[in-house]
């Protein structure tokens, strides 16, 4: 179930109308929370300025019926340069699970370009105290 669910949504993502496309990260992309990680996408001739991008995490929800709120935005200064870094830093891990392909990137709003779900990777150290205390 967890499966058609996470192709549905990566689906659903993608046939959102938009004009940036976002290339990178793709399914199967890992990230890690503690570093700056690559975002690449492609843009149309009309595209130009700022725009918000964000970050988010699904926790299992059913992806049609997501509603979350971001992990963290950023603001592309100039969408033609077509990559820029997501710094995750400043995340607090202890939110998130050690390891989780529960993760998606959206320019803009909800009528803006989605990512595929892709993996982040928690802070090593937080997931080597998870297995000592179980």
């Amino acid at each position: 179930m967890k499966f058609e669910q996470l192709v549905l949504f990566s689906t659903f993502l993608l046939a959102a109308s938009a004009k940036l496309r976002i290339s990178k990260p793709r399914q199967g992309t890992e990230w890690e929370f503690g570093k700056k990680n690559v975002v690449k996408w492609k843009h149309d001739s009309s595209d130009k300025g700022k725009e918000d991008l964000h970050l988010y995490f699904t926790d299992g929800v059913d992806p049609e019926k997501f509603r979350g709120r971001p992990v963290a935005s950023i603001v592309v200064d100039d969408v033609t340069k077509d990559s820029t870094e997501f710094d995750l830093t400043k995340i607090d891990v202890s939110q998130f699970p050690p390891s989780a392909e529960e993760y998606f990137l959206r320019f803009g709003d909800v009528n803006g370009s989605y990512s595929h779900l892709f993996t982040i990777n928690g802070d090593f150290v937080v997931g080597i105290c998870i297995l000592f205390i179980n």
